[in-house]
């Protein structure tokens, strides 16, 4: 809450309009104004989906859906 009123509606709009457009999950940062997508379709195809409200793609990254690995290894 605090976010939107230090950065205004707009962040709103841009978060419903991408909700709307089909993205499977979008969402704020903690600090503002950045929105995270998080999505299996092709980095293009978000792109025009971004670019059709006037935002861009800043970071694309990807995930394993592998969770925390530890590895022991013995000391000799």
């Amino acid at each position: 809450r605090a976010e939107v009123e230090h950065h205004g509606f707009e962040i709103y709009r841009y978060m419903a309009a991408l909700r709307n457009a089909g993205l499977e999950f979008v969402g704020m940062s903690s600090v503002g104004p950045a929105i995270a997508v998080i999505t299996d379709r092709p980095e293009e195809e978000v792109a025009t989906i971004l670019s059709s409200v006037g935002l861009q793609i800043a970071i694309v990254t990807g995930i394993d859906n592998e969770g925390l690995k530890i590895r022991v290894e013995e000391k000799v």
